[in-house]
This record gives C-alpha cells, sequence and structure tokens, in this order.
C-alpha cells in the first residue's frame, strides 16, 4: 500500500467536466469541478489499488510541462493513497 500523484486533464463538456489522466485509460467525470475532482481521485485510488493487488508496475507520472491542456480545460495532480482506498472501500463490502 502507497500514496501516489498523477496529473489529471479536467476538460469541460457540456456544463460538466470530464477527466482522463495521461498514464492509465479510461476516463470519469464530474457534475461539477469540485465532484470531477472527488471522482479523479476515486478513479486513480481504484487503478493504483488494482495495478497493486495484480502485483503489476504502475507508469511513471507524466511530468506537468510534458501534459496537453485543452482548450478551456486544466490540468491537476490528483492524489491516490491505496491504503486508504481499500479500507473505505471494504466498508461497501457485501458478504
Amino acid at each position: 500500500m502507497a500514496k501516489y500523484v498523477y496529473p489529471a486533464i479536467f476538460t469541460p463538456e457540456d456544463g460538466s467536466y470530464v477527466v482522463t489522466f495521461p498514464d492509465f485509460g479510461g476516463a470519469t467525470q464530474g457534475e461539477d469541478v469540485v465532484d470531477a475532482i472527488d471522482m479523479a481521485a476515486d478513479f486513480l485510488g481504484f487503478a493504483c489499488w488494482s495495478a497493486e493487488h495484480d502485483h503489476e508496475e504502475l507508469k511513471k507520472p507524466t511530468p506537468l510541462e510534458e501534459v496537453a491542456v485543452p482548450k478551456g480545460g486544466f490540468v491537476n495532480l490528483v492524489t491516490a493513497d491505496t491504503e486508504a482506498y481499500q479500507i473505505k472501500e471494504s466498508q461497501f463490502a457485501v458478504l
């Protein structure tokens, strides 16, 4: 279990934000910036926890200066704590 920081790209779309990570496949979205940041943290937590669980090596984060920023969008660093993610998600496990 570890902590990670990766850049995320936030792109406005129809009043909400689509969030992508240059170092991971897939995307998430939020109704507003606050929701998008929260969803990005959840997405990254799962992606990092899943890689750890499967004993996969995580890519190094793309340097911020190499991340392409879309028109009207922005890049933000997002953190993931896989230990906290596992504890949070285990509270919702169905036994």
